[in-house]
């Protein structure tokens, strides 16, 4: 897996573009990326695209990964997470994460269209 990462400082968005094969170990090793990220930089949006993404990834992975970062991102509120991709299969697992992620303080959205994506992260 490969994560190229910018940052948009003016609008407070963190970009990522997610590419290769990604098993359990390495998501993983992403989501643990992001926990530590904001513990530095509280309250960045977040932008990930994993459209380029090969995820073998199990279920019992997903939802574990994803109760750690609901349960980690509850104490940042108005956190939102925008997660892109026109791949059926990646947007399903994506929406499966963030179903389970997603708190009233914490927002996780999966999205087909990248501009929508980015336009609800900036509202």
């Amino acid at each position: 897996m490969s994560i190229q990462y910018q940052i948009d400082y003016l609008n407070d968005i963190l970009y990522e573009d997610v590419t290769g094969l990604i098993d359990d170990a390495e998501a993983e090793r992403a989501v643990n990326n992001h926990i530590n990220y904001n513990n530095t930089h509280s309250g960045m949006k977040m932008f990930t695209s994993i459209q380029n993404a090969q995820i073998k990834v199990s279920t019992r992975c997903i939802v574990e990964l994803a109760r750690k970062s609901r349960d980690f991102y509850t104490n940042y509120r108005g956190t939102k997470w925008a997660i892109y991709s026109l791949n059926k299969y990646n947007y399903g697992l994506a929406r499966m994460f963030a179903s389970i992620a997603s708190t009233s303080s914490f927002s996780i959205k999966v999205f087909k269209d990248r501009k929508l994506a980015e336009e609800w992260l900036n509202s």
